[in-house]
């Protein structure tokens, strides 16, 4: 790619393109990385939250609203159904990172002409979030791994969702530390998953 560039016959689109590549994968490199190290810090237990009260329903808003331009050019429907009175006490950042990541895996194995269901609701003490999409859905074999570790990344004739190991094992450890748990439903390939999500709820009135 390099010497690419380097062709003094190069034409300019060739030469917009090459470096679009380059930029996309200096950018998923950077991903990568940054997801090692995030992981090693939950590994060894040296990832402190920074916990205060806000409204889960409010923060998937946002994440829901950010994705809705890429869903729109996959031709994918993202449907939302939040309650704002939905409080938590969590690390706004990495909840962030939490919804963001299973939407954006909902929206990747998606395929166009499909869906993605969006709630927030509670049941009992705890604060939910559920994700359903109708893509390719998971094999009973990886459903019963997928949030196993990033061990698993490279492993040969993985299903799509499997790919996405070391975001997975973050996000469930994530959610371990903030007193939630997480599980995955899928009647396998070609039925669509659902990713659940529940929290402990905060008894702390934010004003909403």
């Amino acid at each position: 790619m390099v010497a690419l560039l380097r062709a003094r016959d190069i034409s300019e689109v060739s030469r917009a393109l090459a470096l679009d590549l380059i930029e996309e994968h200096v950018v998923r490199q950077s991903a990568m990385l940054h997801g090692l190290w995030d992981a090693s810090r939950l590994a060894v237990g040296a990832l402190a939250l920074q916990c205060r009260p806000l409204s889960l329903g409010e923060l998937v808003s946002a994440c829901t609203d950010a994705l809705k331009p890429a869903a729109t050019a996959a031709e994918v429907s993202l449907r939302s159904r939040v309650d704002a009175q939905v409080v938590v006490s969590g690390d706004e950042r990495w909840l962030m990172h939490v919804v963001m990541n299973l939407l954006s895996n909902a929206l990747k194995f998606t395929a166009p002409r499909g869906a993605i269901d969006v709630d927030v609701g509670v049941t009992g003490q705890r604060a939910n979030l559920r994700i359903a999409d109708t893509g390719r859905g998971i094999a009973k074999a990886t459903l019963e791994r997928i949030f196993d570790g990033p061990w698993d990344i490279h492993e040969a004739n993985r299903a799509p969702h499997e790919k996405a190991g070391l975001g997975l094992f973050l996000v469930r450890k994530l959610v371990t530390l903030h007193g939630g748990e997480i599980h995955a439903q899928s009647d396998g390939i070609g039925h669509g998953s659902t990713f659940r999500l529940c929290l402990p709820l905060s008894s702390v009135d934010v004003g909403l």
